[in-house]
């Protein structure tokens, strides 16, 4: 089974991203690592994930980029502070 969606929410901390997704309703956030991938995560991209591997794909689509990021912990995890 994997999970994901449509990016609604990033954010940037120390060693680790927040991303959070929707797919059709149905919303999950994950932590990623930090590296150059994650980083370049923006609002509208696609993310998934399966077991500790999350696959990003930028929103244009104009060509099939698929990059993966490797997660940090379980599915639904909460919101940080932006500050952390």
């Amino acid at each position: 089974m994997s999970v994901g969606g449509e990016v609604t929410e990033v954010i940037v901390q120390d060693g680790r991203v927040y991303i959070d997704t929707d797919d059709s309703g149905d919303k999950c956030a994950i932590f990623v690592e930090k590296d150059k991938n994650s980083v370049q995560v923006k609002l509208n991209d696609v993310v998934w994930w399966q077991g500790y591997r999350a696959f990003w794909t930028t929103a244009d689509r104009k060509t099939v980029v698929e990059r993966t990021l490797f997660r940090r912990g379980t599915s639904g995890v909460s919101r940080p502070t932006k500050t952390a």
